[in-house]
């Protein structure tokens, strides 16, 4: 299993530098990821997170979790 994570960049100015965060890492669990995740509010105000995992010849997998 490889490391998975997401990154975010942003820069203040146009010429830099760009501030580096990682917004989401993979810890402990055996889903890598997250791949192309959104956020998802529920009318009565829940947070959910879906987003893919890639499973290699299983192409890729979707997860809808719950968000705290």
């Amino acid at each position: 299993m490889k490391a998975e994570w997401q990154t975010v960049l942003r820069l203040k100015d146009i010429y830099g530098p760009y501030e580096v965060k990682i917004a989401l890492h993979q810890g402990n669990t055996d889903i890598n990821g997250p791949h192309q995740g959104a956020w998802v509010e529920t009318q009565t105000g829940e947070s959910w997170f879906i987003h893919f995992q890639d499973r290699d010849a299983y192409g890729r997998i979707t997860h809808l979790e719950p968000m705290r």
